[in-house]
């Protein structure tokens, strides 16, 4: 009988399955793509025969979220402080009443907006009849046209 050869193992690919991550995290912590081993041969020819590094270099324009998220929020325009959370407390007490201004919370006013939070069922039953009457006295309150609904939550 005739020995059969053994065949060596497979090596594991060198590029992710489709719809795996296209990167791997390297001793330094940067994301690194995965090329496939034809990719890597033609870089090694192109070094070796031009004798310089390629131009694209997959590390050269990696850069942390940090410093990305902070230039972006540097260059946002910084907000006054009139609705901070002790201005709308204060309208909100003013224009709700102290019994609801008790039992519900102004959250925030966003792009006219006023959104709103109360844990009783019955006060979110009187804030949406009062809806109405509650939007001019916010308005009075904030200022002019700046609130044209109110978001109530429940929780």
């Amino acid at each position: 009988m005739a020995a059969r050869k053994q065949q060596p193992p497979t090596p594991p690919p060198s590029s992710p399955e489709p719809g795996r991550r296209r990167y791997f995290i390297d001793r330094e912590d940067r994301a690194v793509r995965y090329s496939t081993r034809p990719d890597r041969e033609r870089e090694q020819a192109m070094i070796d025969f031009f004798g310089a590094q390629p131009l694209l270099s997959l590390r050269a324009n990696m850069r942390s979220m940090d410093s990305i998220l902070s230039e972006i929020t540097s260059t946002l325009p910084q907000e006054d402080d009139t609705l901070s959370p002790e201005v709308l407390r204060a309208g909100w007490e003013r224009a709700a009443g102290a019994f609801i201004s008790s039992q519900a919370e102004l959250l925030s006013i966003v792009k006219g907006t006023a959104t709103i939070r109360t844990s009783q069922p019955a006060i979110r039953y009187e804030l949406t009849r009062q809806k109405n009457t509650l939007i001019s006295k916010l308005c009075t309150e904030f200022g002019g046209e700046s609130i044209t609904g109110i978001r109530i939550l429940h929780g």
